[in-house]
């Protein structure tokens, strides 16, 4: 039974459940970075993700909104679509999970060059690889996989994080599918925690 003076007590059971981010946050170390500077990088992957999106929606971005600080990122995932990407199915698209109660938002689902099956990729600025990314990863395959609706009718064949350069060049893909189930269920593990302790 929820607590009667629960703010959210009133919302639509989904908004209630916690997101990957959320489930996952605690285990991201931050505190070694200046607040300033975090502030800056949080700015600038809200900027990338968000013209992404509007290049893969078939909107026009005026060139003006590719500032100095996220030119690099911006002709680093340049590169990406145009050898790489065949088909866009999904872009920020939010799902949820009602078996183990989690939502996430993902940055894109599509058909890269040469593969048969689906491929789930997000966005990522920062230089170095994040511990909880696989974790993110496994659990918006699963959300592809089991709650998309309608359903898509390809399998999930993989899924990664693509590391945009901030010097403009090609992007590295962190590929996290020969362990998918593993990193799962470690997001289950913390999605148990998160509920237990939050």
């Amino acid at each position: 039974m929820r607590h009667p003076k629960d703010p959210n007590r009133h919302l639509p059971w989904e908004t209630r459940l916690p997101s990957t981010t959320q489930a996952l946050g605690r285990y991201v170390d931050l505190q070694h970075i200046p607040p300033e500077r975090l502030q800056i990088a949080t700015a600038r992957g809200s900027k990338i993700h968000d013209y992404i999106f509007m290049d893969l929606s078939d909107l026009w971005i005026p060139p003006a909104l590719i500032t100095p600080d996220i030119e690099g990122y911006w002709k680093s995932y340049l590169h990406f679509k145009n050898v790489m990407i065949q088909e866009t199915l999904l872009v920020e698209k939010k799902l949820v999970c009602t078996c183990f109660g989690y939502t996430g938002i993902l940055d894109w689902c599509g058909i890269l060059h040469g593969d048969k099956g689906l491929t789930v990729v997000d966005w990522k600025s920062p230089i170095t690889e994040g511990k909880t990314w696989r974790s993110q990863l496994a659990a918006y395959w699963h959300l592809v996989e089991k709650h998309m609706a309608p359903p898509l009718d390809l399998p999930v064949e993989r899924c990664g994080s693509l590391m945009l350069s901030p010097k403009g060049t090609i992007p590295s893909f962190r590929e996290y599918t020969k362990f998918q189930p593993d990193y799962f269920s470690d997001f289950l593990s913390a999605l148990d925690a998160y509920r237990r302790f939050t």
